[in-house]
């Protein structure tokens, strides 16, 4: 009973003073890994519609990776144009809940650590059932572009809220619902 004791309280102080154990960090993850499927719909006026797949994966010991394919649909076109991403994260340090992209010389993704590189910087954060993944991307000339893509665990899926932001205004909308199809 003393060492169970002992044992909580060292947990506790540990997570009062921002050291979190690795297995926290993944458990707050977990419940996202799968692969989904569904389709959205922009809140333009002229509507796109997009098949989207996305698929979270655990990576590395502590890690996940968010791969999505998404195939826009618009009305004056007969096929669809598609482009897959994928980014992988690792638990920020001392930090409950926020992932960083990893650099690109580590793993296969889009994202980079530096964003003046001219490459994407990305970021995530689960708070309560919600996985938000945002893509800092600035440009030549220093114009900027924030993408965030808000997945949130619904029955049998995903919820998906994306907005992307360039210069601080609003430029799409996009949400749609996405359908478990395996783990």
């Amino acid at each position: 009973m003393g060492a169970t004791k002992l044992l909580i309280g060292l947990l506790v102080a540990a997570v009062l003073w921002g050291v979190v154990p690795a297995s926290a960090q993944t458990s707050l993850v977990q419940p996202f890994f799968g692969s989904y499927e569904g389709t959205t719909a922009t809140e333009a006026a002229t509507s796109e519609m997009r098949d989207l797949t996305v698929i979270i994966r655990p990576f590395d010991e502590e890690g996940f990776s968010v791969r999505w394919r998404t195939i826009i649909f618009k009305a004056d076109e007969e096929a669809g144009r598609g482009r897959t991403q994928v980014i992988y994260f690792k638990p920020a340090k001392d930090a409950p809940g926020l992932f960083a992209a990893t650099p690109p010389d580590e793993a296969a993704g889009l994202a980079s650590n530096i964003p003046l590189e001219g490459r994407p910087f990305a970021w995530a954060r689960i708070a309560g059932k919600t996985l938000t993944v945002n893509v800092l991307t600035i440009s030549e000339t220093g114009d900027y572009t924030v993408q965030a893509y808000d997945r949130t665990l619904s029955d049998g899926g995903l919820a998906l809220s994306f907005v992307r932001r360039h210069n601080g205004e609003i430029e799409q909308r996009v949400s749609g619902a996405l359908k478990r199809t395996g783990d």
